[in-house]
């Protein structure tokens, strides 16, 4: 994480009610897709944070394995449409910056910062742990739209 700390990366893993396994956020390379996916094992699942402008604004970047990891992308949420998505660093719409605050449960709700008018402005990342679809969502009710922060054990695999 881009806190200071020896955490180099996080995992995010969604804490909706749903049946599904499908818990963890992943950044499909290539693609700039985004899932949730059963395990961490998969090279999309690591996530660092960086400062987004404003108090709480945090910017998520996928990262790869290795020393330092490099970069696969920012998650973006798109206010027009709802979809959320990975752009290129070079790439820094408004949607890359998410406001993160606890739920009265104390588990993270990420809720996009973005600036462009739409449906969708102030939108919640919300993942479904049946489909692995993840989305913006404006329903404050939805279990999907809360969230973890898992970090794993320096040496550990994952």
């Amino acid at each position: 994480m881009a806190t200071g700390n020896s955490v180099p990366w996080v995992h995010f893993r969604c804490r909706g009610s749903g049946q599904g396994n499908k818990r963890f956020l992943d950044g499909h390379i290539g693609t700039g897709r985004i899932s949730l996916v059963d395990q961490t094992g998969f090279l999309g699942t690591r996530w660092d944070l960086h400062p987004g402008g404003g108090e709480g604004v945090l910017r998520v970047r996928c990262v790869g394995p290795g020393q330092g990891g490099f970069s696969l992308g920012w998650l973006d949420g798109n206010t027009v449409t709802g979809a959320v998505s990975l752009v290129k660093a070079n790439e820094a719409p408004s949607g890359t910056r998410w406001l993160i605050t606890r739920s009265h449960d104390g588990l993270l709700v990420l809720t996009c910062n973005g600036s462009q008018a739409g449906s969708f402005v102030g939108g919640r990342l919300d993942g479904n742990t049946e489909t692995g679809q993840v989305r913006l969502v404006t329903d404050e009710g939805l279990s999907g739209t809360k969230w973890g922060l898992e970090i794993p054990i320096p040496g550990t695999v994952g």
